[in-house]
């Protein structure tokens, strides 16, 4: 599995960064590690790519858009987002 880092997200999407290039409109399964070791599994659509240097190394920056997420899912996601904006980062 490839390792991303989340630098934006809302319940219908995140942007991430990562090393691997995925292909635009690929549907591929994904899992988020959440606060209080939640993880919450879902469908991404890539939506948007944007490839960058970063240190010398290739980088993408990925707009993933949200599907397949289950109510508990959609719950967990919608905690962690409240408390990322209730810690201010």
């Amino acid at each position: 599995p490839a390792q991303f880092a989340v630098k934006e997200i809302s319940l219908s999407g995140i942007r991430i960064e990562t090393d691997v290039n995925l292909a635009l409109q690929s549907i591929i399964p994904m899992e988020l590690a959440l606060h209080d070791n939640n993880f919450v599994q879902f469908n991404g659509r890539v939506a948007s790519t944007r490839t960058f240097q970063e240190q010398g190394e290739t980088r993408y920056d990925i707009g993933v858009e949200l599907s397949d997420l289950s109510e508990t899912g959609t719950a967990l996601l919608k905690s962690f987002i409240d408390y990322l904006a209730k810690s201010g980062k």
